[in-house]
């Protein structure tokens, strides 16, 4: 039977041990340990601040390797598209954020297309919020005046569809004079739900809406606000030949909270099952490819033909199909 005496012995013998190891750690070992793990932690760190440099140097050269892409991309731009939208007028509705330099690039491919700019629209936030008296007047004498069959429980609707009727026509709607479009669409500006840019306010066989980063309210303020533009979007498929949405849909940063990351419209376009397969979307318009591609599905869509570009979620190819291929 083991006694007590033996469970001392085994309790004197461990903190001997212990003694032991910590007058050799801090004595004649203690040089060797510290040499060791120093030597170690400096290898480790060496070793990733050459990876770090490595990974550096291969992300300059992807980046300027596409960078010279893209350059050679917008340089041979004007003759891919010479033409191939000749004859077309084109509207484009600016949604709010929606980079300046990104709106030119995509107007520049197109008038190099051949096509006219029919008339250029930059919408408020407040045309998805604003639930004013004066503006469901307003939408309700246009709607009567344009024929637009109205729902006096979805105004939301009932407003889309007068401005697609304003800026596309509609079909079994004739077509409104210039001056009454100009002035119907003067009420809507004075409303202060819309800014037109430019004078020119002509029906447009095509349509263009570009988009920007959506990052106003919590998550769910923001995904309804993607959806919002998306169902007004989807008004248009009905009345223009081609019918495109573009914006430029940038990664999430690392470790960023899904809530917290901003909501593109093209990524919502793609997710709603009603309106994907009759819009085409490009999700990378700040791009030389991405303007040429907003061109070439154009084209595509006065063929029927349905697609989503560039290179985020939920696109079915790189770029839309060159003209004739």
């Amino acid at each position: 039977m083991i006694d007590f005496r033996y469970h001392l012995v085994s309790l004197v013998a461990v903190f001997l041990a212990l003694s032991v190891g910590i007058v050799l750690g801090a004595g004649p070992l203690k040089g060797k340990i510290d040499s060791g793990v120093s030597s170690t932690l400096t290898n480790e760190v060496t070793a990733l601040r050459a990876d770090k440099a490595a990974l550096n140097e291969e992300l300059a050269s992807v980046r300027s390797s596409n960078d010279g892409g893209q350059a050679l991309i917008a340089q041979l731009s004007p003759t891919a598209v010479h033409d191939v939208l000749a004859g077309r007028s084109v509207a484009i509705i600016v949604l709010p954020g929606a980079d300046a330099d990104m709106v030119s690039a995509v107007r520049t491919n197109i008038t190099q297309a051949g096509a006219t700019i029919a008339s250029a629209l930059t919408l408020d936030p407040s045309w998805l919020t604003s639930t004013e008296a004066d503006r469901n007047s307003t939408f309700t004498e246009l709607a009567a005046a344009l024929s637009v069959p109205g729902d006096g429980d979805k105004p939301a609707d009932r407003d889309a569809a007068v401005l697609a009727t304003l800026l596309t026509g509609s079909p079994g709607v004739a077509p409104t004079a210039q001056e009454g479009r100009r002035t119907a669409l003067n009420r809507i500006e004075a409303l202060g739900l819309l800014e037109i840019d430019g004078d020119n306010l002509a029906l447009a066989t095509d349509l263009v809406i570009i988009g920007g980063p959506i990052t106003a309210g919590d998550s769910q303020a923001r995904l309804a606000a993607a959806n919002g533009w998306v169902a007004l979007a989807g008004h248009f498929t009905g009345t223009a030949a081609g019918h495109v949405l573009a914006d430029a849909v940038q990664p999430r940063p690392a470790g960023q909270d899904d809530r917290d990351a901003a909501v593109f419209v093209s990524e919502r376009v793609r997710a709603d099952l009603a309106v994907a397969p009759r819009l085409s979307s490009v999700d990378d318009a700040d791009t030389a490819m991405g303007a040429l591609s907003v061109v070439f599905a154009l084209v595509a869509g006065r063929s029927g033909s349905v697609g989503h570009y560039g290179l985020a979620a939920g696109a079915t190819a790189p770029y839309a199909p060159l003209p004739g291929s």
